[in-house]
């Protein structure tokens, strides 16, 4: 039986979280994305229907602020979804350095990255989340980290 989930991202541009979603989600979440929906109603009507069914999915989407992601939240407790946030922690230097060899939509401006770095407000369990985790690209690829609550562990940028 699968158990009805909903995965929020948060993250800067070009953090990693679409090649995160394809190496770790493809086979069994739904994708839930604003660049490709190109509109919150549709967002939002995408996120009722994997309620609805009973789908588990993932809204990858920068959600750099608090406010951001409680719209989310919001919905998931309603409905009593469980909800897990991964967030991708980088550097503005290295968000940029892999924005410059992205084409077409995919690349963004670097003043966007360097704008939602300064908005970035890194997520904590107390908005309500059943999970978290941090998440970093290195060299090797995905390095995920569960926050631990008893160390009130905070992300660095580095690995």
């Amino acid at each position: 039986m699968t158990t009805n989930e909903i995965v929020v991202f948060v993250g800067i541009p070009a953090s990693g979280k679409t090649s995160f979603y394809k190496e770790r989600f493809f086979p069994s979440h739904v994708y839930i994305s604003l660049d490709q929906l190109r509109s919150r109603s549709a967002e939002d009507e995408m996120l009722e229907f994997c309620i609805n069914r009973q789908k588990r999915c993932v809204i990858d989407d920068t959600n750099v602020t608090r406010l951001a992601r409680a719209r989310y939240l919001v919905r998931a407790k309603k409905a009593n979804v469980r909800i897990v946030c991964y967030c991708f922690v980088t550097s503005k230097a290295d968000a940029i350095r892999r924005n410059a060899v992205r084409t077409g939509r995919a690349c963004v401006r670097n003043a966007a990255i360097g704008a939602m770095y300064k908005q970035l407000e890194y997520p904590t369990l107390e908005e309500g989340y059943d999970e978290l985790y941090f998440v970093r690209l290195g060299e090797n690829g995905f390095a995920v980290e569960k926050y631990d609550e008893k160390r009130n562990q905070r992300p660095n940028e580095g690995i």
